[in-house]
């Protein structure tokens, strides 16, 4: 790090989304690859340092939402289309993602297209989420599975 140890700061933007203008608090770093859906936050999200959001479908975090450090958001899988033989197999996906309220997302997280978080869920590190993860609960492997239910 510059300076003597000097910490990367956070900035705070103000975006629109479906209820208003919220603040968010974006780490230096963040990588933000827009695509043809839109990035939807609501009150006190905090999206830490190379994080990447791939947003061909909508992207909504909840709350208080926290995505740790180079957690990767996709709605989109595509194996070449139409180019490659595989698209025959797996055909392009283009799906939303929703975070709910209270979220934390560990590092190195990996959420893949059209699935749903659950209010006061905790994902752990390393983890990739490919199909839904229920309301208080924390979740971790890959494919991430719920471990445990959280008394929030």
């Amino acid at each position: 790090m510059k300076n003597g140890g000097d910490r990367p700061k956070s900035q705070t933007f103000l975006r629109e989304n479906r209820e208003g203008v919220r603040s968010i608090s974006l780490s230096r770093g963040l990588l933000g690859q827009p695509g043809g859906g839109k990035i939807y936050c609501a009150d006190n999200v905090n999206i830490n340092a190379e994080c990447m959001l791939v947003a061909s479908s909508d992207i909504t975090i909840g709350k208080n939402g926290t995505l740790a450090y180079r957690t990767i958001l996709t709605t989109n899988a595509n194996p070449n289309s139409p180019y490659n033989e595989l698209c025959k197999i797996y055909p392009p996906i283009h799906k939303e993602i929703r975070i709910g309220d209270n979220v934390w997302i560990g590092a190195g997280v990996i959420v893949l297209p059209g699935c749903r978080i659950g209010n006061n869920s905790v994902i752990a590190a390393g983890s990739v989420v490919c199909s839904d993860i229920p309301d208080n609960c924390m979740a971790a492997g890959a494919p991430a599975k719920v471990k445990k239910h959280l008394v929030v």
